[in-house]
């Protein structure tokens, strides 16, 4: 009798793994092909800036392989586009406008987490309740302000819009959630003060949600464009997608082979940051959900 469960159960567990099994390679196989059809476009791209033939027109029927693999993309790109210029400037823009954006996201995400003060609930919806609000709508009032401020084409009108970063603030404030109070209450009997406790304790703790924080501002800021278009007057000051932008607009000079080879060198450090930094975004989300 024992020995006929025991092949049953056997059987069970034979059927089980089969099925788990299958079950995984469909998925595996299912999730491959979603990742190369959203790879395709950024592979031709990036083939195609190799493509001697693409320097005045793009080969039609389009083509993942160059006919003839050169770099001149690249050589025209540098010479006729101060590339070097406007890297300097979004560098230097977005490292400040990071900090600006991780700054303001993770001391409100404390604040409102943490810390009990009057209206806490109303002053929150009332953060959130701007996230609804396009920054387009925006745009005009914002110009208008920095202009009576004498402030445009300077960065602080580039970097302060970015101050109120709700979404990374509400993100902030969900994964301290899940950190204890217990921590600040023991700080507290301790003697230490508000600030202590947040630097020494629940911004360590934070680590991973501040790289998550940091891919998404990285991101953002590396990619910005309509805000800089209309806040800089000075080409010296353009940043790297204004630049791509006006060059394609020339008529004169429409090189695709070019426009492609710029943008090819323009995500390398995105796609570099976020190769770093990409195993604390499942963890950090990983950590929010547990408190969902």
């Amino acid at each position: 009798m024992n020995g006929l469960v025991l092949n049953e159960k056997k059987k069970r567990k034979k059927t089980y793994s089969a099925a788990h099994t299958t079950t995984r390679v469909v998925q595996y196989t299912l999730l491959t092909i979603g990742a190369l059809i959203m790879l395709m476009p950024l592979f031709w791209m990036i083939m195609t800036s190799f493509d001697k033939t693409a320097n005045t027109k793009l080969p039609f029927p389009p083509r993942l392989f160059p006919k003839q693999f050169a770099n001149n993309n690249y050589v025209v790109a540098f010479t006729n586009v101060p590339l070097l210029m406007y890297f300097y400037n979004t560098g230097i823009f977005t490292l400040i406008n990071m900090c600006v954006m991780l700054f303001g996201a993770i001391t409100g995400g404390y604040a409102f987490s943490k810390i009990n003060f009057p209206f806490k609930r109303t002053l929150l919806l009332l953060c959130l309740a701007t996230m609804m609000v396009p920054f387009e709508m925006l745009v005009i009032p914002l110009w208008d302000l920095f202009r009576r401020m004498s402030l445009l084409d300077t960065l602080v009108a580039l970097v302060l819009p970015s101050m109120g970063w709700v979404w990374g603030m509400f993100l902030a404030k969900q994964f301290m959630d899940t950190l204890p109070n217990t921590l600040r209450e023991a700080a507290k009997i301790d003697g230490a003060g508000e600030v202590h406790i947040f630097l020494r304790i629940y911004l360590v703790l934070s680590k991973p949600i501040i790289a998550t924080l940091a891919i998404f501002s990285f991101v953002s800021s590396w990619n910005s464009f309509l805000w800089p278009l209309i806040v800089l007057n000075n080409s010296k000051k353009y940043l790297i997608q204004i630049g791509i932008a006006l060059f394609a607009q020339n008529p004169e000079r429409v090189y695709p082979g070019m426009i492609l080879a710029a943008t090819t060198i323009s995500i390398i450090p995105v796609a570099a940051v976020f190769l770093v930094l990409q195993k604390y975004i499942v963890e950090s989300i990983a950590i929010t959900g547990l408190k969902a």
